[in-house]
């Protein structure tokens, strides 16, 4: 029996499905670890607690927590740090704070939280492991070390459902109940999507209350079960980041994934935090079509790995996932979406294709680039009729690349004579931005299936990819 339709009692299930770690935390607060630490200020080494947590209060982010009682002349230099973080600071010597944890150095940010500098001496800080983008630490492992799976966290991915892919799941009452579990890819990487049971109650509880919950694992090994690197691991790991960002239609970062050798043995850990705090946007994706990531998932990596795509495309989703927000500032995601399209229209017209010349592509106004990139793919220039408070503009607009342009121009010239007479139009305009950026997308990943047109009625926008001529759907 293939892997999608297993039939698994609830306990065997557990046990497949089986996080590394369970992200519940306490009062926000989840410790991935504890153990002593070194914190040298100005040379001077002090032994310190230390544990590494994941803050999921507000905004997360991971972080050590520091504590040390007993030690007189470590609150002296917390006070004098807590001095230079909070007060006068012309006449605080300068003072340098290296921290290690587990006799690895962490670069990053400290902050001391509370010091009392009279017995009994207490002293509690944090210190923030920072990269340019996130806070992250590899806490087991290196470069050099050999990995044959790789087990990924994701939280506040949508429950998923469909017609295959799934798994029965009984339990010892009689019932039953389908689960997602799906082979996303199997041909060169083996990857599974897994969903916890409790995925629903989750989702509920996020809608309700918003932040974090894990709902899903993922599990890769290479096809042929060899070995392979932590780098490969990594940059596979980016991939599925931004594959599964581009599904959910927000920011959705695997969390602290763990490394197997060849015995099962945990040999490689990575800490790091989840991205955005719950959020269910529109996207192109519909949760009862797990089928569709399955689709996409090889083809969207063939393109990931060709040399013209590979930092484009990471640039693209991540501009997508940006745009595709209706709390933040819509002017601006209408310039952003702009110009999202005008580096896809870029980086297929003039550096895969070769329908035009660099020049001649700069000397086209953006409207023109836009149009030959969309009718190049076979993506739709006629303005729907859908959008109502664009119809009594239909006359003025030639096609949706004007439309954009138009709105878009608008937008950055103030003094344009259309200023005001287009601000009424920008919410329409940014979902025609956004219905252009999930074609041209999936049209570059080849794909070919069904997908939701946000332009539609929700109950009535499932249909297949506009290039793709018949229409046979069950």
């Amino acid at each position: 029996m293939s892997e999608e339709r297993k039939i698994l009692t609830e306990e065997e299930y557990k046990n497949d499905v089986k996080p590394f770690y369970d992200f519940d935390p306490a009062d926000g607060i989840f410790v991935l670890e504890e153990s002593k630490g070194v914190l040298t200020i100005n040379g001077n080494e002090f032994i310190v607690d230390a544990k590494a947590v994941i803050d999921f209060r507000r905004k997360a982010s991971f972080l050590f927590e520091i504590f040390s009682e007993n030690s007189s002349e470590l609150s002296v230099y917390m006070d004098k740090l807590a001095w230079t973080q909070f007060g006068d600071v012309k006449n605080v010597p300068e003072i340098n704070v290296l921290f290690k944890y587990k006799n690895k150095n962490v670069d990053g940010q400290f902050f001391v939280l509370y010091v009392k500098s009279v017995e009994p001496y207490t002293c509690k800080a944090v210190f923030y492991a920072q990269k340019p983008s996130y806070n992250t630490f590899v806490a087991m492992g290196d470069a050099r070390t050999n990995l044959r799976k790789v087990l990924l966290h994701v939280m506040n991915f949508t429950e998923m459902c469909g017609v295959q892919h799934l798994c029965k799941v009984t339990n010892d009452k009689g019932g039953c109940k389908a689960i997602a579990y799906a082979k996303l890819m199997d041909e060169g990487w083996s990857v599974s999507l897994k969903t916890l049971l409790d995925c629903k109650e989750k989702e509920k509880k996020l809608s309700r209350e918003g932040g974090y919950q894990l709902t899903h694992l993922i599990e890769f090994t290479k096809v042929d079960n060899s070995g392979f690197s932590v780098k490969e691991a990594e940059t596979f790991i980016d991939f599925l980041d931004f594959f599964m960002s581009f599904s959910k239609g927000n920011m959705c970062r695997s969390v602290c994934p763990v490394g197997y050798d060849e015995n099962n043995n945990i040999v490689w850990k990575f800490w790091n935090h989840p991205g955005e705090s719950w959020k269910r946007p529109m996207t192109w994706v519909h949760y009862t079509r797990l089928e569709w990531l399955v689709e996409l998932c090889p083809k969207m990596y063939l393109l990931w790995n060709t040399e013209c795509w590979n930092s484009s495309l990471r640039t693209i989703i991540y501009w997508y996932i940006t745009v595709n927000n209706f709390d933040t500032n819509i002017d601006a995601n209408i310039i952003l979406t702009y110009t999202a399209l005008e580096r896809i229209s870029y980086e297929y017209c003039v550096n895969e294709k070769k329908l035009i010349s660099k020049d001649g592509f700069v000397k086209l106004r953006g409207s023109d680039n836009i149009r030959m990139l969309v009718s190049s793919l076979g993506i739709p220039v006629t303005i729907p009729e859908s959008r109502e408070s664009l119809k009594i503009f239909l006359p003025a607009f030639a096609d949706i690349p004007h439309a954009l342009n138009a709105v878009r121009n608008s937008i950055v010239h103030p003094d344009n004579k259309n200023h005001d007479k287009y601000k009424k139009l920008i919410v329409d305009v940014h979902y025609l931005g956004l219905w252009y950026l999930e074609l041209a997308i999936l049209r570059l990943c080849d794909y070919n299936g069904w997908y939701c047109n946000r332009l539609k009625e929700q109950r009535e926008n499932l249909e297949y990819v506009p290039w793709k001529k018949e229409i046979d759907y069950v």
